[in-house]
């Protein structure tokens, strides 16, 4: 970047050299010349002028390009350097750890969309492999009872972020086979989301948006009867 803005200022100065300086020097030279000499030098002059402008007009518009794309390369290794940390973090045995990286993948997919499908598919797998069907989240005793099942945290960070992914119109969230007792959807976007085969129970879906999504086989109480349903194939047992 700093190698850009010294070639702008040299090719800036040299402008002024040939527009301002030297046709004040000849200027002085053609004192007393007669009217046909002064007449050429005006239009030498302004041929000058309009031709250094358009080359420092190039010059700063391929600067800015150059440095926009610097500015891009530099924004997108860093934002791949971040994604690969909080993927680390998220492998950690601490739970706050584990929330904040949950909360920076969504940072991340924040500065550039392009991540947001490997967040969903990063959360979702990690969603459904946390805490499987009718086990208990980490540090707390089984109940053998899908029911009892104690909230996992992270999974509600989780499901907070993915609620927030702005409409996914050319993919699926797959949450099948997932351990969602007790989690609140939070309002969140979960139109056409896979629930099959999930575990329900007591989930809070107020203000969810859940048209189009699927839950074949899935278990649940009578809490989704207040979300945006819609049409859906295969309403869980118990529900609405």
């Amino acid at each position: 970047m700093s190698a850009i803005i010294a070639s702008v200022a040299g090719v800036v100065a040299v402008a002024l050299l040939l527009v301002a300086v030297v046709p004040w020097y000849t200027r002085r030279r053609l004192h007393g010349a007669d009217d046909k000499a002064y007449e050429q030098f005006t239009a030498t002059t302004e041929l000058r002028r309009v031709v250094v402008e358009t080359m420092v007009a190039v010059l700063l518009l391929i600067g800015a390009v150059t440095a926009i794309s610097e500015y891009r390369a530099t924004k997108s290794r860093q934002d791949s350097e971040r994604f690969a940390q909080v993927i680390e973090l998220l492998g950690s045995s601490d739970v706050p750890t584990q929330i904040g990286a949950v909360y920076g993948m969504e940072g991340v997919a924040r500065s550039d969309a392009a991540y947001y499908p490997i967040v969903d598919d990063t959360l979702s797998a990690m969603i459904r492999t946390r805490v499987p069907y009718g086990e208990s989240a980490p540090g707390t005793a089984p109940t053998g009872d899908p029911a009892d099942t104690p909230v996992d945290p992270v999974v509600q960070a989780a499901i907070r972020v993915l609620g927030r992914v702005p409409h996914r119109s050319d993919r699926r969230l797959d949450l099948s086979r997932s351990n969602l007792r007790g989690v609140d959807l939070l309002g969140g976007d979960f139109r056409n989301a896979s629930f099959d085969d999930s575990n329900l129970y007591e989930v809070t879906a107020s203000g969810a948006d859940l048209r189009g999504a699927s839950f074949h086989g899935a278990v649940s109480g009578r809490e989704l009867c207040v979300a945006r349903l819609g049409d859906n194939p295969g309403l869980p047992t118990g529900g609405c």
